[in-house]
């Protein structure tokens, strides 16, 4: 199995590639191939096309949540492929309603039913299994008391706009033999919650890899979001995490003072 991430906001030196503030990942099992996030351009499209990687052949695409760096490149990828009954998209069912702030859409472009006209929506707010070892996490439990506290915007639900706690945002998780692969776009519903959601849902307790944004962009090493994630990240038995997108270098200096970081960007490969 093989991660390619299609873009990042960083792209390292060795990669002759576009880097932009935003997500996708390319995940590839043998006959499985998915991609995970859109990104907010066709960026991952002419990333892949330099990778020689061909998104044509797509069985799933996973939105981690609704957000625009992670749904605007949605568009450009129906413009390019078109339309195949056999792609399936899936996602928590928030993630395709409309989301802005201060007015702006920060939400996915277009409506659900144009979203459906071109791929089979999956909406679950429980764990869908993609294969016997990939599973997306659905809903994800709040159970710490410091991730997530403060909305980010206003969402529409049942035709009213309402405070956004990004109840959308979700995660892949993938079982290894060495145990579990944690594959996440922003985690606006905190990296710890993930963390313990993919072991519930998961066959295994060790997490062996993190790959993704941990929206942490803490100004302040004392920061208690931080801080407490740190404590939470020091107790768990994790070989390697790799932090990007929405994190940002204080906290990737501060976690790596607890748990082993590796640098990832636009272009980085991930063999598992």
């Amino acid at each position: 199995m093989k991660i390619t991430v299609l873009v990042d906001n960083y792209v390292p030196n060795k990669y002759d590639l576009y880097g932009e503030p935003s997500f996708s990942c390319y995940l590839e099992d043998e006959n499985l191939k998915i991609l995970f996030d859109m990104g907010i351009s066709d960026t991952p499209l002419k990333n892949a096309k330099r990778l020689k990687i061909d998104l044509s052949k797509i069985n799933y695409i996973v939105l981690s949540h609704g957000h625009l760096d992670h749904t605007w490149g949605l568009g450009h990828y129906i413009r390019k492929f078109g339309k195949s009954d056999r792609r399936k998209l899936v996602c928590h069912p928030y993630a395709l309603k409309p989301k802005k702030d201060k007015r702006e859409n920060i939400g996915i472009k277009g409506t659900e039913a144009d979203i459906e006209k071109n791929f089979e929506v999956i909406r679950t707010k429980e764990p869908y299994w993609l294969n016997s070892k990939i599973v997306f996490l659905g809903e994800i439990e709040r159970n710490t008391t410091f991730e997530n506290m403060t909305p980010l915007g206003k969402t529409k639900i049942n035709e009213k706009y309402v405070d956004d706690f990004l109840l959308d945002d979700s995660a892949l998780a993938i079982d290894t033999d060495d145990g579990i692969v944690i594959l996440t776009g922003c985690s606006h519903s905190g990296i710890c919650n993930i963390i313990e959601q993919a072991k519930r849902v998961s066959k295994n307790k060790k997490i062996r890899m993190i790959i993704g944004g941990f929206h942490l962009q803490s100004e302040d090493n004392q920061d208690e979001i931080l801080t407490r994630t740190k404590e939470f990240l020091r107790k768990e038995d994790i070989g390697i995490v790799y932090p990007c997108h929405c994190t940002n270098l204080l906290s990737k200096i501060e976690i790596a003072k607890v748990i082993h970081i590796g640098e990832l960007g636009s272009g980085t490969s991930i063999e598992i």
